[in-house]
């Protein structure tokens, strides 16, 4: 799979979960899946901007902005 497909993979899972209105599953997801690629495991992911995403309840825009 490439590091586009993969991510798109991970994001239509996040948003899967908030869909369902389970938020501590999205973010919890993509950061996982991200993970496990090669390409996008080496992403740097701010923490800080990931939690606040998810307490103002942006969480979605935030994974929108990931590429």
């Amino acid at each position: 799979m490439t590091r586009e497909e993969h991510l798109n993979w991970a994001k239509t899972r996040a948003f899967e979960y908030l869909d369902r209105n389970e938020p501590d599953n999205a973010l919890a997801s993509i950061l996982s899946d991200l993970g496990k690629h090669p390409e996008l495991g080496e992403m740097p992911i701010d923490g800080p901007a990931a939690v606040d995403a998810y307490v103002m309840g942006n969480l979605r825009e935030w994974i929108e902005r990931l590429v």
